[in-house]
Formats: C-alpha cells, structure tokens, sequence
C-alpha cells in the first residue's frame, strides 16, 4: 500500500505527464508543413517536451558514448525497453531529430495516426507478410533519406529489468535501410516507472550508447548474427551500468 505522499507525487506525475504531453502534442502539429520531414517538430519533441517531461518529475539522465557519434549521421539505435520513461530519456541525450519505429496501426489513431505519417515515423504493417515486406522496404527508403530512428528490438518492456530475447523484425529493418545500428544500453528506467503505470517516481536513469555497427559485408542472410552481436553487446554494457548504478546507491 503505498503512502500518502507516495500517491501524492504519483497523481502529481499522471497529472503533469498528461498536461504536458497534450500540451507539446499541440506546439509540435504547427511546424509540421513548415519544415522538411518533420525536423522542426521533432526538435521540439527533443529540446522541450522531453527535458520539461524528465526534470519536472525528477529523473536525472546519465549517458556517456554519444560523443562519439556524428550529430548530422543517420543510425539506426537499438536500445533494450524497461519502461516508458526509455522514450524521453533517449530523445534527451541525443542531438539528433529521431524517429521511433512504430506499428502501422496507429496511423489510425486521431491526431496521433496523422501526425506519425506527416512527421516521417517509420510505420511497419504486420498484418501479413507481403505487406510486413512493403512496409520495411518504405521504412529502409525513408531511413535512408536522412531520419535516423530508434527500435527497441524485445517488442514490449522488461517484466524483470532482464534484457529480453529479441525479434528479428527490427535486424530485417536494418539491412533494408543499410545504415550504421547503434546498440543502446539502458539501465534504471524500470525503478522510474513499473510497467503498468504512468506514474513516474524521482532517480537516475543511465544510458550508454554503443560503437556504430558498419553493415557493410551483412547480407540478409546474416540476420541472425547481426541479432546475436547487437544484444550481446547490449547486455554487457547493461551490466556494467548497472554495477555502477548499484556502486552509486541508486539500486538495493
């Protein structure tokens, strides 16, 4: 049962989180026809909605590895996903106008749906395999074009803080579009928001942001092994972050 300043701060969370999301939903549709791919949109989702979002409800980020990433590069970055907080949190570390892979279904949501398409969001359609396939092939092309996206390739959010197995789907993305995989380590977001709530609580979120992956001599038959060398890559950087989380007292 959690305590009365528990559920305060909890209500206090759902209630900013809400107020703040519609309100920056908003702020972002004005630039859309303005600027090219949606660039002006996606800075401000970047510079405004996610800081305001993350300091107002407390969470410190910690990243380290992005230095050594070009801000004007195209990447696809795969991150592992505890929690719904891994969405701001990667946004504010990076320079660039990022774009999350998103399911082709949601372009059915109002408002949302259209501002997805209109903001060059990757959208994959999964119904079936011939379109799953058309879907990608679009996807690589607008990857390609110059928008650089994150995908988080488990599917769904930890239930333990373990980094999942993960789907192939993400890996046949990224030999479609033939641009550099940055492997993404997150630790700590699953302590910010349990799965099943929108409440956020105050702490510490660390991210490390792995060397660019060439896919250059990575054919489509090489799927598999790109899957294995990227999550592998991604639990060992996790574990050391969380040794150093641990060290820092900011997990039991």
């Amino acid at each position: 049962m959690p305590s009365f300043s528990e559920a305060l701060r909890g209500a206090y969370s759902i209630g900013f989180t809400s107020a703040w999301t519609t309100f920056c939903f908003f702020l972002v549709t004005i630039p859309l026809p303005l600027s090219p791919k949606g660039a002006l949109s996606q800075w401000i989702v970047r510079r405004i909605w996610s800081p305001g979002l993350l300091r107002a409800n407390g969470i410190e980020v910690i990243a380290s590895g992005q230095e050594g990433l070009d801000p004007g590069g195209t990447y696809i970055f795969m991150s592992n996903h505890q929690s719904l907080a891994d969405v701001p949190v990667i946004f504010d570390c990076l320079p660039h106008n990022l774009r999350f892979v998103a399911k082709r279904e949601l372009l059915f949501v109002p408002f949302f749906g259209p501002y997805l398409y209109l903001a060059g969001y990757p959208l994959i359609d999964r119904r079936n395999r011939a379109r799953a396939i058309r879907s990608l092939e679009q996807a690589g092309e607008l990857i390609r074009s110059g928008i650089p996206v994150v995908s988080f390739p488990e599917g769904t959010r930890t239930r333990d803080g373990s980094v999942g197995p993960f789907k192939k789907g993400a890996f046949v993305l990224a030999l479609e579009a033939r641009v550099p995989v940055v492997p993404v380590a997150v630790s700590g977001s699953d302590r910010i928001m349990v799965r099943g709530s929108l409440a956020s609580r105050p702490g510490t979120v660390r991210v490390h942001f792995g060397e660019p992956l060439d896919l250059q001599g990575y054919g489509p038959a090489d799927r598999d092994r790109l899957m294995a060398e990227v999550r592998e890559i991604i639990v060992a950087h996790k574990e050391r972050l969380d040794r150093e989380a641990q060290a820092a007292g900011e997990r039991p």
